[in-house]
C-alpha cells in the first residue's frame, strides 16, 4: 500500500505561480527532475554546495572516496537504480578500478547499511553493460551485470555517450595489463606502508604439514620434489606428501584426469595412532599397474581405505577389484553447472526488496537446490570426520578433484581442527586445499577474456555458505566472524588480490601475481581486530564439531544474498512490511529525513537507558556477591555503563547471569 504524505494547501500566489510550470515527461520522453527554488536553496541544499558537488573537481576528488593511488578518469550526474527521486541522486565516478557512486545528500554515503557492491563496482568483476535506453539529448539508462550475477542501474544526465564509452574502455581493454594498472600500484602503496603484512608468506606446505604431526625420520610418510618444476601435474603444488615406501617412480606414470594423483592433504595424529586425507581426481582410463601400486601404498598405511567419489555418475573405472580391502561411498553432489545455475536462482529471489514479505520465499529457495548441496556437503564431512577420529585412511576425488573435492576436504578439516577455526589457521586451509591444490579460480570467476562463460561458477562462495552455517550453528568455535567471510565473498574475485586469480600456483608465479599484487591475507590481517569474533571460546571447547545437516536447521546467508536488497529498502525507507511512503517535493522529502533522524536519536537515548538501568539493577541484586566484590571500582563502573565488550568484568558478569544474556564466556 502505498501513502502520500498530504501537501499543505498552497498559498494563491505560489499556486499561480507553479500553474505556469509544465507537467513533468516520462522517463522515455527525459523526465527532468523539478526544484523548489528558496532563495540560494534546492533541494534542501545550499545551491554553492550543489555546485561544488557536481563540478568542482577538487572538492569531488577530495568527497570520493578513493582508495590509495586511485584517480578519477571521469564523472557524470547520475540516479541510482534508475530512481529519480530526490533520495537517489548523485555522482557516478570512474576510476580505472572501479566505478563509485556517490550521494548528492552526504548522509547517505556514510550510512553503515550500504551494500558496497552496489556504490562500488570493481571494473574487473563487470561481465556486461547495456545501455537500455537512450534519449535524442544523449542522456541514457545502463544495466551493469556482473559476474556473480548481480545488476545495478544508473541514469546518466549527459549530453552524449562518451562516459558510456569510457566505462566501456576500462572494464573490457583490448590489452588485458590495463586491468592491472592500479592493483600493481596499490599493491606497492599497501607494502611500503610500516604496518604491512606480507599474505604471501603464511602459508608453507613443509611447515603446515609439520605442525600437523608429520615426521619423515619414524612416520609412514615422506615429502617428494618430483612436482619440483611441476612435471607431474601443472595444478598441484611443487612439494608433495607421499607414502614413504612409494619411490618417484611411481608418481609419474598415471591415467587420472589432468594426472592429479592421489597425495595426502591432512594427517590427523593422536594418541592411537592416525588417520590421513587424500586427494586426486578420477581415473581417466583403465587403470595400470603404476596406478594400482601407488593405490596400495595408501591402503597399507591403515590396512584400509575409504574412497569417497563426489561424482554423481557411478560410472568410474575405479574397480574395488584393483584394490584389497577397499570401501567405496558415492557421494551425490552435483557439479559446477549446476551449483551455477542454482545460484542464479537464488539471486533472482533473492533481489526483491520485499522477499520477506512473500509466503512463499522459502520454498521458491527450496526449489533452488542451492541448499540441497549444502546439506550433502556438510553430511559427508561430517561422515568423513567420524571415519578420520577412528584414524582411517580416506581418498577423496571427483572428476577433476578441484571443485566437490576441495569443498569437502576442507569442510571435513574445519569439524575436526579447531587450528582451522582461527583466522590464520582459516587462512592456511584456504591456501592449502584451494590455492595451492589447484582451484580454478581463473575459470570458475569468469573474469578472463578467453574464458569460457560454461564454466563459471560460485564453488568457492557455496562452501563460504557452509562455513556460515557453522558459524551459526558453533557461534563460539570460530575466532573470525561473519565479517571475515563477507570480506572474502565480495572480494575473492577481484584483480586487486592475486590470491584467486588464476587456475594454480603454477600460472600464479608465470604472472609474477607475487609482485604485482597484493595477498587478499595482507587486507585481511591488517584489520585483524574488525574480524575477530567477540564469543571466541580461545579454550576450544568444542574440539570436534557435529553440525546439523538437515534442511530445516541451514539459514538463508542474507548477508550476503541480500546485500542489494536492504540497500533498496533502506533508501526507499520503507516503513513497515505493508507501507512505503513517498514525496512530492525534494523539500518535502529532506523535511521527513530531518523528523526520522530526531525519532532515531531518541529512541537510541530510550534504548541506552533501558539497558543502563537494566544492568544497574543487576548490580544492586549481586553488590554482596563474592564475585562482584572482587571486581574494582573502574570495572564496577564499566558494568553500569555498558563498558568495554572485552573487559573481564562484563565476562564475568555474563557467566553468572547466562540465563539473562544467552551465553557463556569464559
Amino acid at each position: 500500500m502505498m501513502i502520500k504524505k498530504k501537501k499543505k494547501k498552497p498559498e494563491p500566489e505560489k499556486q499561480k505561480e507553479s500553474s505556469n510550470k509544465s507537467t513533468p515527461s516520462p522517463l522515455s520522453e527525459q523526465k527532468q527532475i523539478k526544484f523548489q527554488n528558496n532563495n540560494n536553496i534546492i533541494g534542501g541544499f545550499d545551491i554553492q554546495y550543489i555546485r561544488k558537488f557536481y563540478s568542482d573537481k577538487d572538492f569531488i576528488r577530495k568527497n570520493a572516496g578513493l582508495l590509495p593511488c586511485e584517480n578519477i578518469e571521469n564523472y557524470e550526474k547520475a540516479s541510482f537504480n534508475n530512481n529519480q527521486s530526490m533520495n537517489n541522486l548523485g555522482l557516478l565516478i570512474l576510476t580505472k578500478f572501479r566505478l563509485i557512486f556517490r550521494f548528492q545528500d552526504p548522509k547517505m554515503n556514510n550510512n553503515n547499511n550500504i551494500s558496497l557492491d552496489e556504490l562500488s563496482i570493481p571494473l574487473f568483476s563487470i561481465s556486461k553493460i547495456d545501455k537500455v535506453i537512450e534519449n535524442k539529448d544523449g542522456s541514457y539508462e545502463i544495466d551493469i551485470h556482473t559476474y556473480d550475477t548481480r545488476m545495478a542501474k544508473f541514469f546518466i544526465w549527459a549530453k552524449d555517450l562518451k562516459f558510456f564509452g569510457d566505462i566501456n574502455q576500462y572494464a573490457f581493454p583490448h590489452n588485458q595489463k590495463t586491468n592491472f594498472e592500479y592493483p600493481i600500484d596499490y599493491c606497492k602503496y599497501i607494502k611500503s606502508k610500516e604496518n604491512f603484512i606480507d599474505g604471501w608468506n603464511i602459508y608453507n606446505i613443509k611447515n603446515e604439514f609439520i605442525r600437523q604431526g608429520i615426521n619423515e625420520q619414524d612416520g609412514k610418510l615422506r615429502f617428494s620434489e618430483a612436482n619440483k618444476n611441476y612435471d607431474i601435474c601443472s595444478t598441484y603444488p611443487n612439494l608433495l606428501l607421499v607414502p614413504k615406501i612409494s619411490n618417484d617412480s611411481k608418481l609419474s606414470s598415471f591415467n587420472r584426469i589432468k594426472r592429479r594423483i592421489p597425495v595426502c592433504t591432512y594427517y590427523y595424529n593422536n594418541k592411537n595412532g592416525f588417520g590421513s586425507l587424500w586427494r586426486s581426481s578420477q581415473i581417466d582410463a583403465e587403470i595400470n599397474s603404476t596406478d594400482n601400486a601407488l593405490i596400495n601404498d595408501i591402503i597399507s598405511l591403515n590396512n584400509k581405505m575409504y574412497i569417497f567419489i563426489v561424482n554423481k555418475l557411478k560410472n568410474n573405472n575405479e574397480n574395488n577389484e584393483n584394490y584389497f580391502n577397499v570401501e567405496k561411498i558415492f557421494c551425490d553432489i552435483e557439479d559446477y553447472k549446476f551449483v551455477q545455475q542454482s545460484f542464479k536462482k537464488v539471486f533472482e529471489i533473492s533481489q526483491s526488496s520485499k522477499i520477506k514479505m512473500e509466503q512463499k520465499f522459502y520454498s521458491k529457495l527450496e526449489s533452488t537446490n542451492w541448499y540441497l548441496n549444502i546439506h550433502l556437503l556438510l553430511k559427508y564431512a561430517t561422515d568423513i570426520k567420524n571415519l578420520l577420529l577412528k584414524n582411517e585412511t580416506i581418498l577423496i576425488h571427483g572428476k577433476e578433484g578441484t571443485d566437490r573435492t576441495s569443498q569437502l576436504i576442507s569442510l571435513v578439516q574445519l569439524l575436526i581442527e579447531p587450528y582451522y577455526r582461527t583466522i590464520k589457521g582459516f587462512a592456511i586451509l584456504i591456501e592449502k586445499d584451494w590455492i595451492s591444490f589447484g582451484h580454478p579460480f581463473g575459470i570458475r570467476n569468469g573474469v578472463f577474456l578467453d574464458k569460457n562463460d560454461d564454466e563459471k561458477s560460485p564453488i568457492f562462495l557455496q562452501f563460504l555458505d557452509c562455513v556460515h552455517q557453522l558459524i551459526v550453528q558453533f557461534p563460539n568455535a570460530f575466532e573470525f566472524n561473519h565479517k571475515f567471510i563477507l570480506f572474502l565473498a565480495n572480494n575473492y574475485n577481484l584483480n586487486i588480490y592475486g590470491s584467486f586469480l588464476f587456475n594454480c600456483d603454477k600460472e600464479r608465479k608465470d604472472n609474477d601475481a607475487m609482485n604485482k599484487t597484493l595477498s587478499i591475507w595482507s587486507d585481511l590481517f591488517r584489520d585483524n581486530d574488525k574480524y575477530k569474533n567477540l564469543y571466541y571460546d580461545s579454550d576450544n571447547i568444542y574440539i570436534k564439531i557435529n553440525p546439523n545437516y538437515s534442511f530445516s536447521a541451514l539459514e538463508f546467508w542474507d548477508e550476503y544474498f541480500c546485500q542489494n536488497c536492504r540497500f533498496i529498502e533502506n533508501k526507499s525507507f520503507f516503513l513497515n512490511q505493508e507501507e512505503k511512503i513517498s514525496f512530492e517535493s525534494p523539500l518535502e522529502f529532506f523535511d521527513y529525513i530531518k523528523e526520522e533522524e530526531v525519532k532515531k536519536e531518541e529512541k537510541q537515548k530510550l534504548d541506552m537507558k533501558m539497558i543502563k538501568d537494566f544492568l544497574y539493577d543487576i548490580y544492586l541484586k549481586c553488590k554482596n556477591d563474592d564475585i562482584f566484590q572482587s571486581f574494582d571500582e573502574d570495572s564496577k563502573k564499566q558494568i553500569n555503563f555498558l563498558g568495554a565488550r572485552e573487559d573481564e568484568a562484563k565476562k564475568q558478569l555474563e557467566n553468572k547471569f547466562a540465563n539473562i544474556f544467552g551465553t557463556t564466556r569464559k
